[in-house]
C-alpha cells in the first residue's frame, strides 16, 4: 500500500508543481531507498525539470535495482534529449528486449535512428510499432512524413548524377 507522500507526489506531479513533487519523493526515497518506482518517479520529476544528468542517474539507480521497460524508455528519452543517440539507442533496446511489444521503446528508438541519419532503419522501427498497434496514429504520422523525406532524398540524388563517358 502506498503512503500519502508517494500518493501526494503524484498529485503534486500531475499539477506541474515539480519541485514540490520532487521533495515529496525524495522525502518517500528517505524511507525506502531501494524503490526502483520512487527513483523512476524521481527521474521523470528531474527531467521535468531539466536537471538531465540528474535525471539520468535516478533512472540508471532503478534500472540497477529493476530494470523496467518504461524506466529504460525514459533513460533513453533523456539521453536523446540531450544528444547522446547512441546511449539512448541502447536503453531502448534494452527495454525492447524485456518487452518485444512495448511501442514506445520501438516507437523512440524510430526516433533516434532517424536522428543520426538512418531513415530506413527509422522506418523499419516505425512498421513494427505499427504491426503491434496499427491504430498508433503519431507512428502513422510520422512513417509518412519519414517516407516523404526518404523519397525526397532519393530523388535529390539522383539529380545530382551525372554520366561521363
Amino acid at each position: 500500500m502506498e503512503n500519502i507522500d508517494n500518493i501526494g507526489g503524484y498529485s503534486l506531479a500531475l499539477t506541474c508543481k515539480y519541485n514540490e513533487a520532487l521533495k515529496k519523493f525524495q522525502k518517500e526515497l528517505e524511507n525506502f531507498p531501494d524503490d526502483p518506482i520512487i527513483l523512476y518517479n524521481i527521474g521523470v520529476i528531474l527531467q521535468q525539470l531539466k536537471r538531465y544528468d540528474e535525471a539520468i542517474n535516478s533512472f540508471e539507480k532503478s534500472i540497477a535495482i529493476r530494470p523496467m521497460p518504461f524506466t529504460l524508455v525514459n533513460a533513453g528519452i533523456t539521453y536523446g534529449i540531450i544528444n547522446e543517440y547512441r546511449k539512448a539507442f541502447n536503453y531502448f533496446k534494452k527495454a525492447i528486449e524485456l518487452d518485444n511489444n512495448y511501442t514506445d521503446a520501438w516507437f523512440n528508438m524510430a526516433v533516434v535512428i532517424n536522428k543520426i541519419g538512418e531513415i530506413e532503419k527509422s522506418i523499419e522501427a516505425l512498421n513494427i510499432v505499427l504491426k503491434i498497434d496499427p491504430n498508433d496514429i503519431i507512428a502513422q504520422e510520422q512513417l509518412l512524413k519519414l517516407r516523404k523525406k526518404l523519397k525526397r532524398i532519393v530523388k535529390n540524388s539522383s539529380n545530382n548524377f551525372t554520366i561521363k563517358e
